[in-house]
């Protein structure tokens, strides 16, 4: 758990202001503009801290979102526990976000349940994956028959 000298030093830099508004950290920022601090000998993000003193240990596999999207905002009210695929959708920002939002493949088509490949937590288009394998056959078939040609020819 966390000791009473580190969570001294957390509320020494926290810019405490009323329980809607956030609360900005004022000591060091990591280059994203996150709060950090040293725990135990550990660099950790003073967003993880406030929660671990406000709410309790972070479940394995989760991480710590920023509901008010300030990243030195260390107020319990603003801060709540997801996985990281929740974080990453929500923001809005990266390309999982962006990926999430299409409707339709490159081609203009639907991505419906009936026309979506699941492939690796990836959404391709059915009917693009299909003209895409028939495209590949025919050049391979193409390169597999002159090569058997070839060898016909030689002998």
């Amino acid at each position: 758990m966390i000791d009473e000298k580190t969570v001294r030093r957390f509320w020494s830099r926290v810019d405490r202001r009323g329980e809607e508004e956030c609360w900005h950290w004022s000591g060091p920022l990591n280059g994203k503009g996150y709060g950090q601090v040293q725990v135990n000998g550990t660099t950790t993000g003073v967003h993880r801290l406030s929660y671990m003193i406000h709410k309790g240990d972070i479940a394995p596999g989760l991480v710590i979102d920023h509901q008010c999207r300030t990243r030195n905002c260390v107020n319990p009210a603003h801060l709540r526990a997801v996985t990281p695929r929740i974080n990453a959708l929500e923001n809005n920002v990266g390309l999982t976000a962006t990926n999430a939002r299409k409707t339709h493949c490159y081609n203009g088509h639907p991505f419906t349940p009936e026309n979506t490949i699941s492939d690796q937590g990836a959404r391709r288009c059915k009917q693009c994956h299909s003209v895409n394998r028939r495209r590949y056959y025919y050049r391979v078939e193409k390169k597999v028959m002159a090569a058997r040609r070839a060898a016909e020819v030689s002998k």
